[in-house]
């Protein structure tokens, strides 16, 4: 009789607290996703500092370079690289550094004179950079 009792006895259930959204987790996703997009801007941006008004040419062809160093060129005629003005000195340590695979592209204002483009591929073939590419803007028509 005692089993009967025991078996017949009722289970009670304890009323367990609602559900809840942890949102600690969630910030600490938040913060690594906005430090991630701040750091692929920043980068995105490095590429082109100057406001250069490109030449334009029909014929223009984007290539995919593994190694590339961009030089740009204000109507100035300064040197700029990675957004720092260059002294000829500096340029020359710059270029000592690149590679002889190394790429240079060059974005020079179209107001820029020759003489100044003849100067600076003549630097370039001193320090044996021969693969040289002008970044334009492709006219469509």
């Amino acid at each position: 009789m005692e089993n009967m009792k025991m078996q017949r006895k009722r289970i009670q259930l304890k009323i367990m607290p609602g559900a809840k959204v942890e949102i600690i987790n969630l910030i600490d996703v938040l913060i690594t996703l906005i430090a991630f997009f701040m750091l692929t801007t920043v980068f995105a941006n490095q590429q082109s500092r100057l406001s250069v008004e490109l030449p334009q040419a029909k014929q223009a062809k984007d290539q995919a370079v593994h190694s590339k160093l961009i030089l740009e060129i204000d109507q100035d005629e300064n040197v700029w690289y990675h957004g720092s003005r260059l002294e000829l000195d500096q340029l020359r340590a710059v270029l000592q550094q690149a590679t002889a695979d190394t790429v240079v592209v060059i974005r020079g204002d179209r107001a820029v004179t020759y003489q100044k483009m003849i100067h600076l591929m003549d630097l370039l073939e001193e320090y044996h950079l021969s693969k040289i590419s002008f970044e334009v803007k492709k006219v469509e028509g």
